[in-house]
């Protein structure tokens, strides 16, 4: 981060917080699915192979789905565009 540019604090703070958004957001989906699939299993519903199956696939899609990007297209745009205006200035 250069010095005196608070503006970067600014983007860095909001890549902090949609971050750890995700996080909450994925631990409650994988406590949750997770759950639902020992409740299954227990009760006979679902099969330990069938069981094992979904959890698997969870865990794949969980991890794809986290690696999206933070900020929106627009935002990108945006830092970029002030990173050169930045230059611009020095």
């Amino acid at each position: 981060m250069k010095e005196g540019d608070l503006y970067e604090l600014v983007i860095l703070k909001e890549i902090s917080n949609r971050l750890m958004r995700r996080i909450h957001d994925n631990y409650r989906f994988i406590i949750g699915f997770n759950s639902a699939l020992i409740a299954l299993g227990f009760f006979g519903v679902l099969s330990p192979s069938g069981s094992a199956l979904f959890h698997n696939v969870s865990t794949i899609a969980t991890g794809l789905k986290s690696m999206t990007a933070l900020l929106p297209e627009e935002k990108e745009e945006e830092v970029r565009f002030l990173e050169q205006k930045a230059k611009g200035l020095e």
